[in-house]
């Protein structure tokens, strides 16, 4: 008799996992050279990297173009870092509760299947906890040569409709629950 993995549904998001695993300022600025970011300060800081505190006044309105303007977020992270990386820690803190229910000290094989394009999510995981876990994705943005990373299908993902009508399979995929935005150690906070 063959049998099936065990699935279970993992509650994580890209900024839950990715929030939880920068430990420095060149981590920051990885995540959006490979994730871009346009919208307000007070977006980027609240809702993209945690800050919940903090008042930037009309400050908070300036928009911020990822694309456009990398050195602009430069002087942001450099501003702010502290307050980024202490949220961080707390957040790895809160994350790992839920994490170690789900992977533990469980000696399997852990497979993560997600829509994919960098594999964010795996990869924060894997330097959260220090273990490897395979990748099943239904595109990739680029070919990776690491032996964990499985690629399926559209395998044209930066022409494809899959990439320019992703916002759709996003809200489809969150719905109706809403994306996670972190873990306070109890429960899950979710976003509209």
């Amino acid at each position: 008799i063959k049998r099936f993995p065990e699935a279970i549904y993992f509650k994580t998001s890209r900024r839950m996992a990715v929030v939880s695993s920068l430990k420095n300022v060149t981590d920051i600025q990885k995540t959006f050279k490979r994730h871009r970011f346009f919208g307000t300060l007070n977006f980027l800081l609240k809702n993209r990297l945690g800050i919940l505190n903090i008042n930037l006044g009309n400050e908070g309105n300036k928009l911020i173009n990822t694309n456009e303007n990398f050195d602009q977020l430069k002087r942001i992270i450099k501003k702010y870092k502290n307050l980024i990386l202490k949220n961080s820690r707390r957040e790895e803190r809160n994350y790992k509760i839920y994490l170690n229910k789900i992977f533990g000290n469980s000696k399997k094989n852990f497979a993560i299947s997600d829509q994919g394009f960098f594999g964010s999510v795996q990869n924060s995981i894997e330097k959260i906890l220090n273990l490897k876990i395979f990748g099943l994705y239904l595109a990739c943005a680029h070919q990776s040569k690491k032996k964990n990373f499985f690629k399926i299908g559209f395998y044209n993902y930066p022409k494809s409709y899959f990439k320019s009508l992703n916002h759709i399979s996003e809200t489809f995929l969150t719905a109706p629950e809403g994306t996670y935005l972190y873990h306070n150690g109890k429960k899950f906070v979710k976003d509209k």
